[in-house]
């Protein structure tokens, strides 16, 4: 008896599936497909049990056509996938904002941070920064060479570990000064070396900022030197 009800059992379960195959063939769908790779596409299909789950999930009518279920299960699927990169992108553009407003705010404070002094005629406009990213420097001196003539910069800044210095020379005397020279100097007093950039512009890295007051002190020379 138990056997004949298991056989019995096991008929009306592949007769059941016989059926809904028969009454739902289209609900195998493809949803979407893309390029992964080159020759290779990526197919996303949905079969009859889970056409049936995402249409509970999304709350749509199981009553309805299965053509129709799929259109709807597509068209939620895609204003999910919208959403989803809606988000992303007020997040990437939220991010972009923040890392803006945290760089004007640090070339603010380093442009308003230096000192300027007239060494042997010539402007010498100097300032040593603590928690200041290297990237903010060429910014900034770009604000303090503005129409600026007769001057020169030099801009130290340390990031944790890193250190980073910037020469500038106004375009009058780049035939007496070259602000490569000026970097690359510097760059040896804070535990570096090379440098590079024009005769007017030039940016070095380092590793040691407690020389910074020495390096401002060689420029110094530097432009008595002239």
């Amino acid at each position: 008896m138990r056997y004949l009800l298991q056989r019995v059992s096991e008929e009306v379960y592949r007769d059941g599936q016989r059926r809904a195959l028969r009454l739902f063939p289209s609900l195998f769908k493809i949803l979407k497909e893309e390029s992964v790779a080159s020759g290779v596409r990526r197919i996303e299909a949905i079969t009859l049990n889970d056409a049936f789950d995402m249409a509970k999930k999304y709350e749509l009518d199981t009553t309805k056509s299965p053509d129709v279920l799929i259109i709807e299960l597509q068209e939620k699927l895609r204003k999910e996938k919208e959403a989803e990169q809606d988000k992303l992108a007020r997040e990437f553009e939220e991010k972009r904002k923040q890392e803006m407003e945290l760089q004007n705010k640090q070339i603010d404070t380093v442009v308003k941070g230096v000192k300027s002094e007239v060494v042997n005629g010539i402007n010498f406009v100097s300032g040593i920064f603590e928690n200041i990213s290297a990237k903010i420097l060429k910014p900034a001196t770009d604000n303090l060479r503005k129409d600026a003539k007769n001057t020169v910069i030099l801009l130290i800044a340390s990031d944790g570990a890193k250190v980073s210095v910037l020469t500038a020379v106004s375009s009058d005397l780049t035939n007496k000064i070259s602000a490569v020279d000026l970097v690359k100097k510097s760059a040896e007093m804070l535990g570096g070396h090379g440098g590079g950039g024009r005769a007017d512009l030039a940016q070095a890295g380092g590793t040691d900022a407690s020389n910074a007051k020495d390096v401002a002190d060689m420029i110094k020379k530097e432009i008595e030197n002239i």
